[in-house]
């Protein structure tokens, strides 16, 4: 991938994680956190939590696909993985957002 690439998606994923802790603050104040905030809040993290769930699963998975097929020859370096990794994690900021929008419509 090019530099050019992942320079733009490390702006889009990082724009998106600001947006997240901003827009989460801003509800956090509007809606002066009482107990449907909180609530609205408790599902968010559940998702959030689910999200994590499942990129260990699917991590778990890949790794245990490439342990026993050796012949697909995947050459990564670790600075992509841990760049790749920081991108997940920042992703789940962005994931507990859009279930704060969700919730915050029907509940």
């Amino acid at each position: 991938m090019s530099q050019v690439i992942i320079f733009i998606i490390q702006v889009i994923i990082l724009g998106l994680f600001f947006y997240s802790g901003f827009y989460q603050a801003k509800k956090r104040v509007q809606y002066k956190n009482d107990e449907r905030w909180q609530a609205i809040s408790n599902r968010a993290n559940q998702i959030g939590l689910k999200y994590y769930q499942v990129l260990v699963v699917l991590i778990a998975i890949i790794t245990t696909i490439l342990l026993y097929k050796p012949e697909w020859n995947v050459q990564l370096s670790l600075s992509r993985v841990l760049m790749f990794g920081f991108f997940l994690i920042c992703l789940e900021q962005f994931v507990e957002t859009l279930g704060i929008k969700y919730y915050d419509k029907h509940m």
